[in-house]
């Protein structure tokens, strides 16, 4: 991880957002576990925003009720990412392999199903004067109809 940073004191923040990560994707397995092999791609889409997105979310910053949700650079990031999406929603059978990878592998912001859950879940918490409860209640509806709250935004 030195390669990234120049000091062991800077590592301390990256580390806790890894854990961050990886820990919300262990918390909310135990709730939802992942669609199995048989599942529809869309269902695995669905799995992979709220998954992603929810562990995105929770980890993008130390407290996330200090972000500008809504400012206009993560505002084009959210349309990139969604236009990906909707994209990926109406896509050929032969491509959804391909797809489901690229939703979450690559470069940061180019993870479309990560960023588009995280920002599904970050405008609902933004938009209710940064509420816990809407975030809540989002996990709490489950992933099976996550895709339409993005889309609903």
């Amino acid at each position: 991880m030195l390669d990234y940073v120049d000091s062991v004191e800077k590592l301390i923040p990256i580390i806790k957002s890894l854990l961050t990560h990886e820990y919300s994707h262990a918390c909310l397995h135990s709730d939802y576990p992942t669609p199995d092999g048989k599942s529809s791609f869309i269902s695995k889409l669905q799995y992979i925003c709220f998954d992603e997105g929810f562990a995105h979310f929770l980890s993008f910053h130390e407290n996330v009720k200090k972000i500008d949700w809504l400012d206009n650079e993560k505002l084009q990031k959210k349309g990139d990412a969604y236009n990906i999406l909707r994209q990926a929603v109406s896509s050929s059978i032969d491509e959804h392999s391909e797809l489901l990878m690229k939703s979450n592998s690559g470069a940061y912001w180019d993870k479309f199903g990560a960023i588009s859950g995280m920002f599904a879940i970050a405008g609902t918490f933004a938009q209710s004067d940064y509420s816990y409860d809407n975030v809540i209640k989002i996990y709490e509806d489950g992933y099976k109809n996550f895709l339409k709250e993005i889309f609903d935004k």
